[in-house]
């Protein structure tokens, strides 16, 4: 015989992890989404900017370069 304040306890927790597993899910979901909104929104951009391929290439290297010399700009302040 299992004592009943056990039993009600473990009914609660399975629908607790019933719970957020459903909230975890919705939020997959939502974050899949928002990626996909930025995703159209920067292919908008480049569109709209007649940016060709090289351009976008040419922007990533860009970024690439002044993260690279953040990163080392932050490491010697750490120094």
């Amino acid at each position: 015989m299992t004592n009943p304040k056990i039993e009600k306890i473990d009914a609660a927790i399975a629908k607790l992890k019933a719970k957020i597993s459903d909230a975890n899910a919705k939020l997959r979901e939502l974050e899949r989404e928002r990626v996909r909104l930025e995703n159209n929104d920067i292919i908008s951009l480049f569109r709209r900017e007649n940016l060709t391929d090289a351009d976008i290439v040419e922007l990533k290297l860009i970024k690439a370069s002044r993260s690279a010399s953040a990163a080392a700009a932050e490491s010697e302040e750490k120094l």
